[in-house]
């Protein structure tokens, strides 16, 4: 197995220029020579937004243009991927020790699964360069890579977008975002893991083609840290991020769990055959009390705060000023910290499993910690969750721990959730030798014989959901956030009629 790789790592490769740290090319190889680290994907991990020290728009808060180093370029217009990569020098990879590992950059803020994949297997150049994954082919060849850590996804995801039409809702006072962008995301969901997947597999296929084998080197994929918080936490004054309470609270409960929930199901799927070495990095909550406008952050327009209390997320603009639009709601300076911290524990866990970084204590303090991610997301003993793509077969129930509820597939072919011997909610079916089905986009389905859907939760596209028998009894759908995205004995729990069912709608039995 691969020995830990401790302290850290991440080298800049900077527009057409390589920076590098520690042994030069000569004098390495697959496994010759100091370890390396390879970073990929997006602005995210690019180091998008690190030139702010505090929140932007606050002259004491800016370092400069020149943390970007040569990717800078506004010269492209004012369009939806402006300039150049941004990788700053405060980028996570670069936190890692630089004495006793070699660090190589190439993520690129904007970029889409499309500029990771080979170019001989789809990928595209972006911003002037290769596809990601056809620069790591000669960073192979002539380091000796031990990690990379990827994170991808949220463009094809809609991010950009999200916050563009979340900002233009609250300001011309137009409906709520989520409206229109909690379907889109679900409806997207399948094709954006398929991308990632194919981001994965392409990786893979670089460093096998390079002589590395499944224990040469880890490949973490991480998630997105929620840039806003939860409504309840939103500061009454909303300068830096207009938008509404409720899609302020969607956007940290529901689409940041989700687009997670998306990863780590790619990620468990993907490691079959010669490689398993992809982990799970979920840094969903690593700005916890420091997201964008948490009334626990201190905000300044003419002083820089400290890390313990600043925002760790950019204000976002779309005016032409200090802070770009291609910068708004990215980690900050002090968030790409947080983030270097997340990477830094990561690299020294083990090679194996998955984890979680979150900032615990909250508001005022920096307290980034690593916790390990079983099974199943939330603190429910196994025996009362059903993961991805578990059935209950007629004439069955799953129980709670403390048996006060359960949850039965009847022989008559009704789906029942009892509290004591009191039916307190029912799907209402009546069908012969079908199933009830818990699926992987989190949907709870009641099917029939012939696998036609005679009633769902309408929980769809919420990848690696459990279903929860709580211990007062009731059925909950928990997204990884912990959210309850479904349950019985409330006005959400009545499900919804048999949907149309195809790609990434509800419902379909998934194999």
């Amino acid at each position: 197995m691969l020995r830990k790789i401790g302290l850290a790592i991440a080298v800049a490769v900077v527009a057409a220029a390589v920076q590098f740290t520690g042994a030069t090319s000569a004098q390495a190889s697959p496994g010759q020579g100091m370890a390396t680290v390879v970073s990929l994907g997006d602005s995210f991990i690019a180091g998008e937004g690190g030139r702010f020290a505090g929140q932007a728009d606050n002259p004491a808060t800016d370092r400069g243009w020149g943390v970007y180093g040569n990717t800078v370029n506004w010269t492209d217009g004012w369009g939806a991927h402006e300039g150049g990569c941004h990788r700053s020098d405060s980028a996570p990879v670069l936190g890692l020790s630089a004495a006793a590992f070699q660090r190589i950059n190439i993520a690129c803020s904007g970029a889409i699964t499309s500029g990771v994949w080979r170019a001989d297997h789809g990928g595209v150049s972006f911003k002037g360069e290769q596809p990601q994954a056809s620069q790591l082919a000669a960073i192979a060849q002539n380091n000796n890579v031990k990690a990379i850590v990827l994170s991808i996804g949220g463009n094809d995801f809609g991010f950009g977008d999200i916050v563009h039409d979340c900002v233009t809702a609250y300001t011309l006072t137009l409906a709520p975002c989520r409206n229109y962008w909690d379907t889109q995301t679900r409806m997207r969901m399948g094709d954006v893991m398929g991308k990632i997947r194919h981001a994965i597999d392409d990786i893979r296929t670089t460093m096998s083609a390079a002589g590395y084998g499944n224990a040469d080197f880890r490949l973490i994929v991480q998630s997105y840290p929620a840039p806003i918080p939860a409504k309840a936490d939103l500061r009454g004054n909303n300068s830096g991020c207009l938008l509404y309470g409720d899609d302020a609270e969607w956007v940290n409960r529901i689409m940041v769990p989700r687009l997670a929930g998306a990863i780590r199901q790619v990620v468990r799927d993907s490691n079959t055959g010669a490689f398993t070495n992809a982990q799970f990095l979920d840094i969903s909550g690593a700005f916890k009390g420091h997201e964008l406008c948490n009334k626990g952050a201190q905000y300044s327009y003419t002083a820089r705060p400290g890390r313990e209390v600043a925002e760790w997320a950019n204000w976002i603009s779309f005016l032409a000023g200090t802070n770009r639009m291609n910068e708004s709601a990215h980690p900050n300076f002090f968030g790409q910290l947080a983030l270097q911290d997340c990477l830094r524990m990561m690299l020294d866990a083990a090679s194996t499993g998955n984890f979680r970084c979150a900032n615990d204590p909250g508001a005022g303090q920096v307290g980034l910690a690593l916790h390990p991610l079983g099974t199943i997301w939330n603190s429910y003993g196994p025996g009362q969750v059903l993961s991805a793509n578990m059935s209950i077969p007629a004439g069955t129930c799953v129980y709670a721990a403390t048996n006060n509820g359960r949850l039965c597939f009847q022989s008559d072919g009704n789906l029942v959730n009892y509290r004591g011997s009191t039916a307190i909610w029912s799907s209402g079916t009546h069908v012969t030798g079908g199933t009830a089905v818990f699926q992987g986009d989190g949907n709870l389905v009641v099917y029939t014989s012939a696998w036609q859907a005679a009633w769902h939760a309408d929980s769809w596209g919420n990848p690696d959901s459990e279903l929860v028998l709580t211990d007062s009894g009731f059925v909950s759908i928990l997204n990884p956030g912990g959210t309850a995205i479904w349950q019985t004995g409330t006005s959400g729990g009545g499900g919804g009629a048999p949907g149309g069912g195809g790609p990434g709608g509800p419902p379909r039995h998934e194999n």
